[in-house]
């Protein structure tokens, strides 16, 4: 059994009519969605200028007899 060729495929370079506008659509959509979470991310997901946080419960205190 042979491997399949682009011209044995039915519907290669065939897209046309509404098939062709669902697949630019979703191109389209797939890129700015992409757009739109890297720009958010860049600005509210770095930590570049998050406030420093003291968290009194991450520091627990170490008795010196256990050394």
């Amino acid at each position: 059994m042979a491997e399949p060729t682009l011209e044995a495929i039915d519907d290669y370079n065939e897209l046309k009519g509404d098939k062709k506008k669902i697949v630019y659509i979703v191109v389209l959509v797939s890129l700015i969605i992409g757009a739109i979470y890297s720009i958010s991310y860049n600005f509210l997901g770095n930590a570049k200028g998050a406030l420093p946080i003291d968290d009194p419960i991450a520091k627990v205190p170490v008795s010196k007899a256990l050394h």
